[in-house]
């Protein structure tokens, strides 16, 4: 799937067993976009650093919408970059109900850098060398103070442990 309708669609197929004339309406309006953008394509530039150890790393985007949907679960979604070029992409609804956007933000996080460590494990193999560190970015101060620190609090101690990975 496109990184540029992985949103759209992940919204419609949520309508799919029972399908209303707006779903409809917005997958006809899906399908119009991709007609009109058929000769896009994802494009790979080359590592502009002669220092190879720096070249391929992974730069990963995380984020959540903060519980928009009406069964108050949040849409998480993340995108990596290698040498700017999309390499993986997700966006899912939570199979969580957060308590809020920086639980939902902190858990969008945490699903990202699993994929993350995948990719750093993968370019490893590939390139028969110690991949470079990834970077994971977040708009939430809040959920990037939770796994830097590690420290919890009255406000945090509710969140699952499995989302304390990072």
């Amino acid at each position: 799937m496109r990184p540029d309708i992985a949103f759209a669609l992940s919204q419609i197929t949520t309508f799919s067993a029972c399908p209303e004339d707006q779903h409809v309406q917005a997958l006809k309006h899906i399908c119009v976009y991709l007609n009109s953008t058929w000769k896009l394509w994802l494009a790979y530039g080359t590592s502009t650093t002669a220092d190879t150890d720096k070249s391929n790393v992974s730069i990963g985007y995380s984020d959540a919408d903060g519980m928009s949907n009406p069964d108050q679960r949040s849409v998480s979604g993340y995108i990596y970059m290698i040498n700017q070029g999309a390499v993986s992409w997700s966006s899912k609804q939570q199979t969580i109900v957060t308590l809020s956007t920086t639980e939902a933000k902190y858990n969008a996080l945490t699903h990202a850098a699993k994929e993350g460590i995948w990719i750093r494990s993968f370019i490893s193999k590939i390139f028969s060398r110690k991949a470079s560190p990834m970077l994971l970015y977040t708009d939430n101060k809040e959920a990037a103070s939770i796994a830097y620190r590690d420290k919890f609090h009255t406000r945090t101690k509710h969140i699952n442990i499995k989302f304390h990975f990072i």
